[in-house]
Parts: structure tokens; sequence; C-alpha cells
């Protein structure tokens, strides 16, 4: 859609990407559950993930991430900084329009009225933070292309990583994979932002070929 092409350095990103993820499982379950693994998950309140639904919303949740990038550069290439706000007002209010919709079937705006004093502190303080890096992105997609900025904005699994280990310690999966992972993860985002030319220096010139390959 943007007339960019996949070479070899973004296939091997992009592998990197999906393998990071699927070496970030509970570390148990590569083997046997250690006595003091299987203690805390007997204790009232322990939190016991549902991989497999887990699994299909995180990968909805990506497929929406990763064609929105696109519909914003497609909207604001070549365009002013307050076009990208415009543009994110826009795109806030659509979705406002859409969860509306939603908020009608019944049950449903009943049950967020439910959300008790703590919960809705948080979702508000999410939905804070989350428009303001939304309106950051926006601007970034502006100035630079989405090969560049996508990337960089993968920086959020380290953030997320940690943040989670400081806030909510008691209710996520850390361990050696966790932190393989997201290592792993990283370094398929900086891969795909690497140029041939950047890397050509460091590697045999047999090689040469096969990084200008692209496709189409």
């Amino acid at each position: 859609v943007l007339g960019e092409t996949l070479t070899l350095l973004r296939i091997l990103g992009i592998a990197l990407i999906l393998l990071g993820p699927s070496l970030t499982l509970r570390e148990g379950n590569a083997g046997g559950k250690s006595k003091k693994a299987a203690d805390s998950k007997d204790k009232v309140g322990a939190f016991r993930p549902r991989y497999a639904e887990g699994y299909t919303f995180a990968l909805l949740s990506a497929t929406g991430y990763g064609l929105s990038p696109i519909f914003v550069r497609l909207g604001l290439e070549g365009r002013s900084l307050g076009s990208s706000i415009a543009g994110g007002l826009i795109a806030y209010l659509a979705a406002t329009a859409l969860m509306s919709l939603v908020l009608l079937w019944p049950g449903n705006l009943r049950e967020a009225r439910a959300v008790n004093v703590e919960s809705a502190k948080w979702f508000t303080l999410s939905g804070l933070t989350v428009c303001i890096s939304q309106m950051f992105f926006y601007m970034a997609l502006t100035l630079a292309p989405v090969t560049v900025v996508s990337p960089i904005n993968r920086l959020t699994i380290v953030f997320r990583l940690y943040f989670s280990r400081l806030l909510n310690p008691h209710h996520e999966v850390f361990g050696g994979r966790v932190v393989l992972g997201t290592i792993i993860s990283l370094a398929g985002a900086l891969v795909i932002s690497l140029r041939a030319d950047m890397v050509a220096p460091l590697l045999p010139e047999a090689m040469a070929p096969l990084l200008q390959w692209h496709w189409p």
C-alpha cells in the first residue's frame, strides 16, 4: 500500500519479533514445576493465565495495531504536526462512536457502571497515557516512514516488562524466558530498521547479493 519492499533484514526482524513472545511462557511449563512455583500457584487469588484466549486476543490486537499505522501514514504523509493532532482526534472520535454502540448492547452499560473506584482509577490512567502516547505516535508518522517509526515503537515491550514488574508483580509472568523473549523481540524490531548499506561492511562480501534482495 505504501510502496515499501520486503528485504532479508526485514524478514529476519519479523521472525525475531514473532519468536520473542513465544519464549515468554511460564518457565515451569518447559519441565517439572518447582515446589516453590506450585506453592505460589496454590495461593488464594493467584493469577492463572488462559493462554489460548490470551494469544487469540493478542493476535487480533496485533492485527489492528499492524494495520493502523499504514492507514495513519496514508492520511498524514506530507502534512503538518497540527494535522497529526487533528487526525488523532478523528480516530478517537471514531473509536468513541464505535464503543458507544457496544454499550447499547443489553447489560454492557450496566457492567461498565459497576466497575469499582479502584479499577476505574487504573482504567482512567491507562486511557490518559495511551492518549498521550498515540498523540506522539501520530506526530512521528507525519515525519518518518512506518518502517522506522513502528520498530522504534516496539521499545514499549521493554517499558511494559519493567513497569509490570514494578506495578503488578503478583499478576504477571516473569523470569528468564520473559527477559530473553523481550530481548529477542526488541532485537527484531531494531533489525527491521537497518538498511543493507549499514550492515554490508560488517558481513562477508559474498552476502552482499542477499542483502540487496527485495520483494516485490
